[in-house]
């Protein structure tokens, strides 16, 4: 005789496999991941701008068309490639998410903080003058989630929780 101590009816563990099965074969979406962008199509770059101040066409092209978060340049960079921030205050992409960090570095991306918007050139970089702060307004987790051969350089990091 098969006693159940609790009374309740016995799941088959075959039962609890199928609900799994079904999740991983259905996948996410898009609209589960609160960093997943649908990307326009861009013109493959090397270098990326990002600027909070920036009004342009959104698409890291140059400083008046810069992205307006350090996440979504990240997000178009492939390996090799570089992002640049100009001076300012970057938040989480999802504001009120504590497990949204302000950035989530990718492999082979270097990111720099501590430009103007007139700066031309990777020598021109100066993060003391150019104070570019990625902030976690008391709010994430994670400011910055670092990745295998990147650099995060020129830029101050506070108020993670």
């Amino acid at each position: 005789m098969n006693r159940n101590p609790t009374g309740m009816k016995r799941i088959a563990p075959a039962c609890l496999l199928v609900p799994a099965i079904l999740l991983l074969l259905t996948g996410c979406s898009n609209e589960d991941d609160p960093l997943a962008t649908d990307f326009p199509e861009i013109v493959d770059r090397d270098l990326w701008y990002v600027n909070a101040a920036a009004s342009g066409a959104d698409n890291g092209s140059s400083w008046g068309d810069a992205f307006t978060t350090v996440q979504e340049a990240v997000g178009y960079a492939s390996e090799g490639d570089m992002v640049w921030g100009a001076a300012g205050i970057y938040v989480s992409p999802v504001p009120g998410d504590p497990v949204v960090p302000v950035l989530r570095m990718k492999a082979g991306v270097d990111i720099y903080g501590g430009f103007s918007t007139a700066d031309t050139s990777m020598s021109q970089h100066d993060p003391e003058m150019n104070e570019t702060i990625l902030d976690g307004e008391n709010e994430v987790w994670h400011v910055v989630i670092g990745a295998d051969l990147a650099r995060l350089d020129g830029f101050v990091i506070k108020s993670g929780n």
